[in-house]
């Protein structure tokens, strides 16, 4: 029987089957790892009158940590062992002590899952951190003191502090919601300056970043796919192929920052890119997975003379770079997809404007093509 520990359950794989694992240090506590998705939770396993039973333990890991897990079993346990009912409404919520582990879990519950898959990973993400410093804690206890204390903690740059300072305010509030909280203790805690960025590649600029793109394999295909859509990151990394529909990228709602989907009309030039690869699985460039840009591939796509560009300036390089050419600015931001609409709007939009779009599209393609030509002509 294995014991579980933190490395055991971040390690653990899926099957093809469900699997279970029992934690030898509390009788009754099980890890379940989902098939194919490899999503994992928790579960205790108990008698009660007579009867065998399976209670979940609300939210996954690692939004629920293992020492979270162990410490809300243990409260159903006790409930158990004391002749009460744990699955009842006044016991059945995790959050029955007010412990911020067993609220964390509750938060997830409610609040997490249902998410985009990406956004789920961020968030459980801060939320570990959370459980990992407060985890024992009641929730009434944490001060405006602690707070700060663990943003800074989290604040490796200003991005990073003023995510964890969103993720911490989001959770506590939901605690003051339940009535677990008169107040937060994260309320009108003041953000840090983050300075834009407007790093935009030049017509050179991008050439040389093609070129070197086109040593890379499959991340040099994505960061060539990535400059001719302007698609965000995570869209293009994680692109399945049912996604590619004749001549379109049609990228559904839940794949999207903004939870609108919206169609890609499909160049030459990006279909050069992706007849590169065979259907090996679900995903065009990984096959079983989404593609990762490790520090190792970013190394292979840097190039000299284009010092301290990022994926996301490949966007911006497209905006800009079709205004250039004349698109219309409000064409350009359907292109990239930004902005939050109503459920009638976004249904609607994702088919009006379709022909512009395209248009603009195939206009951006045809540049990037004749600018890398021309740039490979005066190296030679």
């Amino acid at each position: 029987m294995p014991l579980l520990t933190d490395p055991f359950v971040k390690k653990a794989k899926a099957s093809e089957s469900r699997t279970e694992y029992p934690d030898s240090k509390l009788t009754g506590l099980y890890l379940v790892v989902q098939p194919k998705s490899g999503v994992k939770s928790f579960a205790v396993r108990y008698r009660f009158d007579g009867a065998s039973v399976k209670q979940t333990i609300p939210g996954h890991y690692p939004g629920v940590t293992l020492k979270a897990a162990r410490e809300a079993a243990t409260t159903i346990l006790e409930h158990v062992a004391n002749g009460r009912d744990p699955r009842k409404p006044e016991l059945g919520d995790a959050s029955v002590d007010g412990s911020v582990a067993n609220l964390a879990a509750l938060y997830d519950k409610h609040h997490i899952t249902g998410l985009r898959l990406g956004t789920q990973k961020a968030k459980r993400r801060e939320m570990t951190a959370v459980t990992e410093a407060w985890g024992n804690r009641q929730v009434a206890s944490i001060t405006r003191k602690d707070v700060v204390k663990l943003i800074d903690k989290r604040a490796a740059t200003p991005n990073t502090a003023n995510t964890a300072a969103k993720n911490i305010a989001a959770f506590l509030q939901f605690c003051v919601d339940r009535g677990e909280l008169e107040f937060s203790p994260a309320a009108r805690i003041k953000r840090r300056k983050v300075k834009s960025r407007d790093r935009i590649l030049d017509d050179a600029e991008i050439a040389k970043v093609w070129r070197q793109a086109d040593t890379a394999g499959r991340y040099g295909s994505l960061v060539q796919l990535l400059l001719l859509t302007g698609a965000r990151r995570d869209e293009m990394a994680s692109l399945r192929w049912s996604e590619v529909k004749g001549s379109t990228i049609e990228l559904p709602a839940d794949r999207t920052k903004t939870g609108v989907g919206y169609n890609i009309a499909l160049t030459d030039q990006m279909r050069a890119i992706l007849d590169r690869y065979p259907f090996e699985g679900e995903f065009v460039f990984n096959g079983g997975r989404k593609l990762f840009m490790t520090s190792t591939a970013r190394k292979k796509i840097n190039v000299a003379g284009v010092p301290r560009w990022t994926l996301h300036d490949l966007r911006r390089s497209f905006a800009s770079g079709c205004a250039a050419l004349g698109v219309a600015p409000h064409i350009v931001e359907r292109c990239l997809n930004h902005g939050k609409q109503s459920a009638v709007a976004s249904i609607y939009n994702r088919f009006s404007y379709q022909k512009e779009m395209a248009a603009a599209w195939f206009l951006w393609s045809k540049h990037v093509e004749a600018r890398v030509t021309a740039n490979q002509a005066v190296a030679t």
